[in-house]
């Protein structure tokens, strides 16, 4: 089902930092912190602007659910975005899936 994205030095950069983005979340919330919107003003800043100006057209929207709602043409950074501005939804890898399945196509 999930397949890794080719080895480009955009995967090397650009996954390790959602994971990253996305582990540190997870580790706030287990020890009841907050970050007060820090890691989603990075994940914004890098993520999300790397995502909007990523270029390519989405050929086909074939398969799961989560693969079509974060490959559109507005939604693969949209979704992270609102995402994580959701108190504790915030806690989901938004940002590690949309870096993958932008780089997974």
């Amino acid at each position: 089902m999930f397949k890794f994205p080719p080895l480009t030095p955009e995967t090397l950069l650009m996954l390790p930092l959602a994971g990253g983005i996305d582990l540190a979340s997870v580790i706030l919330v287990c020890f009841g912190l907050d970050d007060f919107g820090l890691l989603d003003i990075v994940g914004t800043s890098i993520i999300g602007t790397w995502l909007f100006f990523k270029k390519g057209k989405v050929l086909e929207r074939k398969g799961t659910f989560l693969r079509k709602i974060f490959t559109g043409k507005f939604t693969k950074f949209l979704v992270p975005i609102f995402g994580e501005l959701i108190p504790y939804l915030g806690v989901l890898p938004f940002w590690s899936l949309s870096v993958y399945f932008q780089l997974a196509k």
